[in-house]
């Protein structure tokens, strides 16, 4: 159990969180630990104690679509957010008239009322998008699916697919569909050069294909229909229009190489930095040790999944000479607040490696930061420095662990670094 103070009737209070309250304000600002593990079926999870109550909830994007997901409210002082196999630990900040859970790095909120009727209502917030950018959010304690289907599947996914955003503009934009299916039951990720969407789940009902994914962050649905052999629909983020997008069976599809994409300028001889750290002390690559230097942001969920990935590498290689040093562009350009985002990442996923504020995440203040690269086209950015100084290797975004990818992109680097280690 846990006390908090709570506001009702425009009277605080003092209540001990054990069981549902009529008209309890709560603010959930979603900041806690992040893992990842196979979700389990929905009775699994689900008690009748009040300690532990299953909600099917969702984002209300328009008024035609919505975005599920579960969440686990358990004894009233934690909520747990099930995004496909990612299972989202949040943990409550008491202050003096809410309860506050914040999601790990990101800007981002739920504000919600408990009803009579055990429901929950409010609002998701991304507050980098701006005060007024709200979602509808509505939870109900249920043990249903996430997604439900009526119909058999049509057909079965287990392919590559060539996927096509935008496809009737002028820009259109490529990426690697990576599905895997069992029965109406649909996984994966969509690959682009720049990134993955992380954990994409849905289902197959009939010719129709369903898919979202929610981490505080990104806020996707996608749906399509089987027609003439490819998949034709559109797909939303947040509250955007519909996007079209279409995805189409191709065995040969393939994404450009990732160490094709970002290079050093052929007037440059070096890869180099000199950014202050919080402390105003300049920092740079350091000759004679093995350099990391990831480009990142605090908004970028990607980043956040390489991040985790380099502090590892980080603990287990910095006595052999590995020095691994985040390079932040962040949506602002206020000094203070970059370093506010850049801390507030490093303590929600525990990273003891540096990084700096190194301006705003805009083409031009990443080319005047950075101007030995050709340009920096994709968050996160790494770049493999030997102990000479030498740029081994630039890889251009990232694929996390709800691809396929992510376990040859380890076991690889991380052969990379041993390599460069022992030079």
């Amino acid at each position: 159990m846990i006390t908090i103070a709570y506001c009702h009737n425009k009277t605080s209070r003092l209540l001990t969180v054990a069981r549902k309250v009529s008209k309890l304000s709560i603010i959930v600002t979603l900041t806690a630990l992040y893992s990842c593990e196979v979700s389990n079926e929905a009775s699994s999870i689900s008690s009748n104690t009040p300690e532990n109550v299953r909600y099917k909830a969702k984002l209300v994007l328009n008024d035609s679509i919505d975005l599920p997901f579960i969440i686990e409210y358990t004894s009233g002082s934690s909520l747990v957010l099930h995004n496909s196999t990612e299972k989202i630990e949040m943990i409550p900040e008491s202050n003096a008239d809410s309860i506050n859970f914040q999601f790990p790095v990101f800007n981002s909120a739920l504000k919600f009322i408990e009803h009579d009727n055990g429901e929950l209502s409010g609002f998701f917030h991304d507050y980098d998008k701006g005060p007024e950018f709200s979602l509808r959010f509505i939870a109900v304690p249920s043990n249903e699916p996430r997604f439900t289907t009526s119909t058999t599947p049509c057909c079965s996914l287990n392919y590559p697919w060539e996927v096509i955003m935008r496809y009737d503009s002028d820009k259109p934009r490529h990426a690697l569909g990576e599905f895997f299916q069992n029965e109406s039951i649909v996984t994966g990720s969509i690959i682009t050069q720049s990134g993955d969407y992380r954990y994409l789940e849905g289902v197959l009902d009939g010719d129709q294909m369903s898919l979202a994914t929610f981490d505080g962050k990104f806020a996707y649905v996608f749906r399509a229909r089987l027609q003439n052999n490819e998949f034709l629909g559109h797909y939303f983020a947040g509250n955007s229009e519909a996007i079209p997008w279409k995805a189409i069976r191709n065995d040969d599809f393939r994404l450009p190489s990732s160490s094709s994409l970002t290079f050093i300028k052929s007037e440059y001889d070096k890869f180099s930095f000199n950014f202050p750290d919080k402390n105003g002390n300049l920092r740079g690559v350091i000759e004679g040790k093995v350099n990391l230097v990831q480009i990142l942001g605090s908004w970028c969920p990607n980043c956040m999944d390489e991040a985790r990935v380099l502090e590892k590498w980080f603990q287990r290689y910095q006595d052999k000479g590995l020095v691994v040093t985040g390079l932040a562009f962040e949506y602002t350009a206020d000094e203070e607040k970059g370093w506010q985002a850049i801390e507030k990442m490093k303590r929600d996923l525990q990273l003891s490696y540096p990084i700096l504020f190194a301006g705003q995440a805009t083409p031009q203040a990443t080319q005047e930061a950075l101007p030995m690269l050709n340009k920096v086209m994709a968050y996160p950015t790494i770049i493999v420095i030997d102990r000479k100084g030498n740029v081994r290797q630039i890889k251009t975004g990232f694929k996390g662990p709800g691809t396929s990818y992510f376990t040859a992109y380890k076991k690889d680097m991380e052969s990379l670094i041993n390599e460069l280690l022992h030079e």
